[in-house]
């Protein structure tokens, strides 16, 4: 059976399971608290199974229809369905899309389709001498980059044998550097016995979904890494991105102060499929064997937007 994408599924064995990944990154973000510089990535992992359902029911919800044989590109709304999500460009249209994706990620009934991790990297605690003081975003970027790959899929999918069949990122200056469109796929088959990378090099993408519908995934990640970023940084008084922090607020929460509670009943099993960690917990010296001090709790100062002043 062919996907959406044109590719055709292979069956996949009961050990083994397909991966797409779609990332994307925030960069330079300043904390309103003590000024120190930030980096995150966000990582969309899509089971190649449910590939077709995701986008599917990302497109119905984009364009408020029940079955997309009934989309009409006449109607009169949808233009305003059909505009890029980007959280960083947030208006009064592409949030009531934002919005509706995030009710389908709380959905009982889909909710299961959705794993997802961000990372965010605290550069005022890295030793530039660990990663060369040379170009230092590049090789932080790319050394965490593999972290926050790896991590989620071997926590969110144990046992299974992992085939990564394609890595997919937004368009940006890491296209053109030395090592980083190779490299993380070379580590990871180099490093991981149970995981393997079918393409020996990341694709680029556009944000545009009219160019590819894979972009809807990019768009997809990018509004919830900007709404949860903005949990921890509270720097905009756009009310767009401000709705749409608040409405991502309590999964946020809940990520930062009960990551691996079996119980909830909020986005069921969300510690099985969604992760927001932190490196480091302190600042790292030249010894290697400090470079696992990842962390979780973390000041949300969006909830204190009314006391804070932006910055």
């Amino acid at each position: 059976m062919d996907n959406l994408f044109g590719e055709n599924i292979s069956n996949s064995t009961k050990e083994t399971i397909e991966l797409n990944l779609y990332c994307d990154e925030i960069k330079n973000k300043e904390c309103p608290i003590n000024r120190e510089k930030w980096h995150y990535f966000g990582v969309l992992i899509v089971p190649v199974k449910k590939e077709r359902t995701l986008l599917v029911d990302l497109l119905k919800k984009r364009f408020l229809v029940e079955n997309l044989k009934n989309l009409n590109k006449d109607n009169k709304y949808f233009s305003k369905n059909n505009r890029i999500v980007h959280f960083n460009e947030l208006g009064a249209d592409t949030y009531f899309i934002a919005k509706r994706w995030h009710e389908y990620i709380l959905d009982q009934r889909s909710c299961e389709n959705i794993y997802f991790n961000i990372l965010g990297i605290n550069q005022n605690k890295m030793n530039p001498d660990n990663f060369g003081n040379k170009n230092l975003f590049e090789r932080m970027y790319n050394r965490f980059f593999r972290t926050a790959v790896s991590y989620p899929i071997t926590k969110y999918f144990p046992g299974y044998k992992i085939v990564i069949k394609n890595i997919f990122h937004e368009i940006g200056d890491q296209e053109y550097h030395e090592f980083f469109p190779w490299h993380v796929l070379y580590k990871i088959n180099e490093d991981y016995e149970n995981i393997s990378c079918l393409n020996e090099r990341i694709v680029f993408l556009d944000k545009d979904h009219e160019k590819s519908n894979r972009a809807n995934f990019i768009q997809f990640i990018d509004m919830i890494l900007g709404a949860m970023v903005n949990m921890f940084h509270n720097s905009t008084e756009n009310e767009h991105k401000v709705k749409l922090t608040d409405d991502f607020s309590e999964l946020t929460k809940r990520l930062i102060e009960s990551p691996d509670n079996p119980r909830s009943y909020y986005c069921k099993n969300y510690y099985k499929r969604m992760n927001i960690s932190f490196f480091p917990d302190k600042l790292i010296g030249s010894n290697s064997e400090e470079i696992n001090r990842f962390f979780k709790t973390r000041d949300m100062v969006f909830l204190n937007r009314q006391q804070v002043k932006l910055f």
